[in-house]
């Protein structure tokens, strides 16, 4: 039983047939109180959790200039890069890539080192979804050299042409159920749960669980240099859409969580 429903059943108080009026009133504020508790507490827990375990939160809500703002750690601004601009998304403003050079560039924060549990989720945009072999990394680390670090989020890619492919390591991990559609906004993310040898990975779209994989093997690899619109700092597979809302947890977010966070308006 909720301890706030436990705490409205026991409210009590005897009253006389002809008592004072100042039973009733307080007998009345009581359960009042009791019953507005219990209710804010239901309807907030999901929401108030969010701001557990966030490392990064780039809104991207900047009018002007090229600097991108983490509202959790300044350290972890970002920059507009080789035509990067801004533009509308679900969420006020967004980031726009043209698919060629451009990116925002974040670097190596020490809080986006992140070798066991997590989760990443962001409003994206696709404008175009078939993209070839390797695909449209839309945020990961990556060496300059290619070398995969400890999470990449990408589209297109393979096979996989209208699907999302999580990676780390340099190794396709986990593919979405849902097929996405070119200049549509979606809310996009995924978690990984588990421990070295031993990891699990579930993908969600619009607040749904699509696509999962368990048992997975691949070591998460080390932190590398992190960017949005390609894969950290290798110079290609940029991405051509949008972004915005980008947030990245140290632990991974319960699917009732995950659900909350679509709803954010």
């Amino acid at each position: 039983m909720h301890p706030q429903l436990a705490s409205h059943k026991t409210v009590g108080v005897t009253v006389q047939p002809y008592g004072s009026t100042c039973w009733w009133l307080t007998l009345w504020i009581l359960n009042a109180i009791a019953v507005t508790a219990f209710q804010h507490s239901e309807a907030s827990e999901p929401a108030d959790s969010l701001g557990h375990g966030l490392v990064a939160h780039w809104p991207f809500d900047e009018t002007a200039g090229t600097e991108i703002k983490d509202v959790v750690n300044a350290a972890h601004r970002g920059t507009l890069e080789a035509g990067a601009s801004r533009v509308d998304g679900p969420l006020h403003g967004a980031v726009g890539f043209d698919g060629k050079k451009s990116r925002v560039w974040v670097d190596s924060p020490r809080a986006l080192d992140l070798p066991a549990e997590m989760s990443a989720f962001a409003w994206i945009r696709c404008e175009n979804v078939a993209a070839g072999e390797y695909g449209q990394c839309i945020y990961g680390q990556t060496a300059s050299g290619g070398n995969g670090g400890q999470f990449e989020l990408c589209v297109g890619r393979g096979k996989n042409l209208h699907e999302v492919t999580v990676l780390w390591h340099d190794v396709d991990v986990c593919v979405s159920n849902a097929k996405l559609i070119a200049g549509r906004w979606y809310h996009i993310g995924f978690t990984r749960t588990g421990q070295p040898g031993n990891w699990n990975c579930t993908i969600y779209v619009d607040g749904t669980a699509s696509g999962a994989a368990k048992n997975i093997a691949t070591d998460v690899g080390p932190a590398l240099p992190f960017a949005m619109g390609r894969p950290g700092a290798y110079d290609g597979l940029y991405f051509h859409g949008a972004i915005d809302d980008l947030r990245i947890y140290d632990r991974a977010l319960l699917p009732n969580e995950v659900k909350v966070l679509f709803q954010v308006r």
